[in-house]
């Protein structure tokens, strides 16, 4: 149970580096243009976050949101798809599509973003509590 907590915590940390690093990268070089690193950043690693505890983290530590968030990420990455074959039409000039998604996935991309580092420091503080309460037991 203390394994699964401590990945827990790297899990969450990991999200927060994932912000803080491309903002001390846009203080360090006053460029304001990498602040969107941080989409790629926080979504990169909670993209593979909710993939690994899809596959590895039991059902009873899950928070009841990730079911959500997790069908909202499978329509976003569908929507992306079909974005895709919008921008690369030969048929028609195309991207009307893929240019409403791309500013659609601006705002919920921070939103979704928010979500998911809530979402896990719920799970963290939930097994916190667990491995303390089975501390006690012993």
């Amino acid at each position: 149970m203390k394994e699964l907590l401590l990945l827990k915590r790297i899990d969450f940390w990991a999200q927060l580096l994932a912000i803080a690093v491309p903002i001390l990268l846009v203080i360090a070089t006053k460029n304001d243009e990498l602040f969107f690193v941080i989409y790629f950043t926080l979504g990169g690693v909670q993209v593979l976050s909710c993939l690994i505890n899809k596959a590895g983290l039991d059902k009873e530590y899950k928070d009841g949101a990730r079911k959500g968030y997790e069908i909202a990420l499978l329509i976003i990455t569908v929507l992306g798809f079909i974005a895709l074959l919008d921008a690369y039409n030969p048929s028609h000039r195309g991207g009307n599509f893929a240019m409403m998604y791309l500013f659609v996935l601006l705002l919920t991309g921070f939103i979704m973003g928010m979500l998911y580092l809530i979402i896990s420091a719920n799970e963290m503080i939930f097994i916190s509590k667990l491995v303390k309460r089975h501390e006690l037991i012993k």
